[in-house]
């Protein structure tokens, strides 16, 4: 029997307009129940300049129908994916959808 293998997708885009901690809880939310239902498992991080950057991973037809739901979200703009390859193990196994909001200064103790 092959190895079931999931495909992970690391994109960015930038939020339209201002966003709230309102708003980033109504979208960690939604994320959460898509994506138990989906099979997907990632981590969303939004910086305050208004850049989000999300990792998915899951099956890769729940990965494509959630990169396309995304994408034709209002609320941002300018999606780009940065990496989109196949895995065998997730990294993200624990969280529907981890989430973090990070300032300049916590952003710039990010290693890489």
């Amino acid at each position: 029997m092959f190895p079931k293998r999931f495909r992970q997708v690391l994109y960015t885009s930038q939020a339209k307009g201002g966003v709230s901690t309102v708003d980033c809880d109504a979208i960690l939310r939604k994320s959460e129940a898509n994506n138990a239902r989906d099979e997907l498992t990632g981590f969303l991080i939004f910086l305050e300049n208004g850049t989000f950057l999300q990792i998915l991973e899951g099956p890769p037809v729940s990965v494509a129908d959630a990169l396309h739901r995304i994408s034709q979200d209002t609320r941002h703009r300018a999606m780009a994916i940065i990496i989109d390859h196949m895995v065998d193990e997730r990294d993200f196994s624990e969280w529907t959808m981890g989430f973090r909001a990070l300032n300049s200064a916590e952003f710039s103790h990010v290693a890489g």
